[in-house]
């Protein structure tokens, strides 16, 4: 994302363009929107296994270990930590504020998608669409997400070999 502020920064430098009047802000956030929703998944994925524990000893008295460190007992002492007050804000943020965020951003505007400064912020997330189906691309990341959540997830469930 700083890149993307310096590519911006160094294109409007060079074409001696205004920073007010030709748009840096619009670019700047169809930046952000762009590479935010291409890290997205990998971001999620990530800090959902960080969630993902492990039973390595006996049935009746399992001691959880992460399945990326063993070393590191589940839920206890600096994973809990970590977990509650690192990974699970990301999540949050990452899967439910920002999605909803621009759902409402794009709700606010869906009578002016067609309006030049509204499309170069946000086409990006309904260009694909006819623009009364605007918020389509997000029951997509809703998909997508519950896809996220099987695969890191899914395995506790499966029948032990």
């Amino acid at each position: 994302m700083v890149l993307g502020l310096i590519f911006w920064v160094i294109w409007f430098l060079i074409k001696k363009r205004s920073f007010s009047k030709d748009g840096f802000c619009n670019k700047m956030i169809a930046t952000f929107i762009i590479v935010g929703f291409n890290q997205q998944p990998g971001i999620i994925t990530d800090n959902l296994k960080s969630f993902q524990c492990q039973n390595l000893y006996r049935n009746d008295t399992p001691e959880r270990y992460l399945k990326e460190d063993y070393d590191i007992l589940c839920f206890e002492g600096e994973h809990l930590s970590w977990a509650l007050g690192f990974y699970l804000p990301l999540i949050l943020f990452w899967m439910i504020i920002l999605p909803v965020a621009l759902i409402i951003i794009l709700t606010r505007h869906r009578k002016k998608l067609a309006n030049k400064d509204i499309k170069e912020k946000y086409s990006f997330l309904f260009r694909g669409f006819k623009l009364k189906y605007y918020f389509w691309e997000f029951i997509i990341l809703t998909r997508k997400y519950l896809l996220m959540l099987i695969a890191v997830f899914g395995q506790f469930h499966s029948s032990a070999v």
